[in-house]
């Protein structure tokens, strides 16, 4: 693609005026045919011919909606791009206007004269870069770059385990925690500007345990995420749009989908120390809602709440296996007591099979881990 020619960054002064004279001449042929079909002619209302002018009336109409979304309407955001003049979308499009314009000459409709001004050379990186800060093309983005390596805080959590069951066979725990919302959100002007987090409270609570009566065993973990509605300045887009306009940047009321996550991890030991094991681990999320507040009138044009949140939501089944190992070193406490404290390493693998509901990654996990536990009172 190539500039759209009614930009001034295409350097093309005349095409605006070209631009304007075709669709005044498109116009004013459409309205001619529609006054004629309405008084009569063509053997109207019931002949084959008028038939095939109500056909051109139809296929006029769409040709000239579809110019007036591709080089600008009034008062609108200006698209940046165009197919280029030799192109096959550039090719097709220029048929399209004589084929329309011919047919409309030949029912006595009026003439159509104007052509399309498209461009001739490819959009270079340079233009790309005007394209998203140039206000007038609607996007209003800071310039594309790689982000600065800049270290910032992400959503703290703070969580605490309880143990209902400690037997040597059997043990149990109990988990709750929130998750603080003192991340760091992505602006929206800035398209690789990844965040640190949500930036919203979520409450999590679960529970896990491990029945290991011999050399085989089996252990598991459900957890429940429930996220705690909020507020933000967002653009409003589809998933499949990453760059959204600035007119649609609204103050919005956002939902974030409940979490469940659980799995299953069937084991053998292998030592006192080694285990393997494998994993089936399933994921679903909620959908996402949005809204704007009461106050708030949205733009024409702007995406409705259920495209914004569209593929949110969803759900997957995952497999993998694992090594696992673990054991105990001596540590004394303030009173002087040895305890014994465990010392764990693994690694493990895992790899998303099934997914439905939303856009689901297709995620691969690779999972190294080494962990020293510490008496502190």
């Amino acid at each position: 693609v190539g500039w759209n020619q009614a930009a001034a960054a295409a350097g093309n002064g005349l095409a605006a005026a070209e631009i304007a004279a075709l669709l005044s001449e498109l116009d004013a042929a459409i309205g001619s045919l529609e006054a004629q079909i309405t008084a009569g002619r063509y053997g109207c209302p019931s002949s084959a011919q008028c038939a095939a002018a109500n056909a051109l009336w139809a296929r006029a109409t769409r040709l000239r909606d579809a110019l007036v979304i591709l080089t600008g309407a009034p008062g609108q955001a200006l698209p940046p791009t165009a197919p280029l003049a030799s192109s096959a979308a550039g090719l097709a499009l220029r048929a399209e206007i004589k084929a329309v314009a011919d047919s409309l000459a030949a029912l006595g409709a009026g003439t159509v004269s104007a052509t399309l001004p498209l461009p001739a050379a490819r959009l270079d990186s340079a233009d790309l870069q005007t394209v998203v800060t140039d206000p007038v093309f609607g996007y209003d983005l800071l310039p594309l770059a790689t982000p600065k390596r800049i270290y910032r805080l992400g959503d703290v959590e703070v969580f605490l385990r309880i143990g209902l069951l400690r037997g040597s066979r059997l043990r149990a725990v109990l988990t709750t925690g929130v998750r603080l919302p003192t991340g760091y959100r992505q602006h929206p002007t800035h398209l690789f500007n990844l965040g640190t987090g949500d930036q919203q409270l979520d409450l999590e609570g679960g529970a896990e345990f491990a029945w290991e009566p011999g050399r085989l065993g089996l252990s598991g973990t459900a957890m429940y995420t429930h996220q705690f509605a909020d507020q933000l300045s967002m653009r409003w887009a589809s998933p499949e749009r990453p760059m959204a306009l600035a007119a649609y940047e609204y103050l919005t009321d956002r939902q974030l989908g409940d979490v469940f996550r659980a799995a299953v991890y069937p084991s053998l030991r292998l030592s006192e120390g080694f285990q393997v094991y494998g994993s089936a681990y399933y994921f679903h999320k909620a959908a996402d809602s949005y809204a704007l507040p009461a106050t708030g009138d949205p733009l024409p044009g702007t995406p409705a709440p259920e495209d914004v949140a569209r593929g949110s939501g969803g759900q997957s089944w995952s497999l993998g296996a694992g090594i696992a190992y673990r054991a105990t070193r001596p540590q004394r406490d303030t009173t002087g007591t040895l305890t014994a404290l465990p010392v764990e390493a693994g690694l493990s693998y895992q790899a998303a099979f099934s997914g439905s509901g939303g856009l689901v990654p297709k995620s691969t996990m690779l999972h190294l881990y080494l962990r020293f536990h510490a008496k502190l009172f």
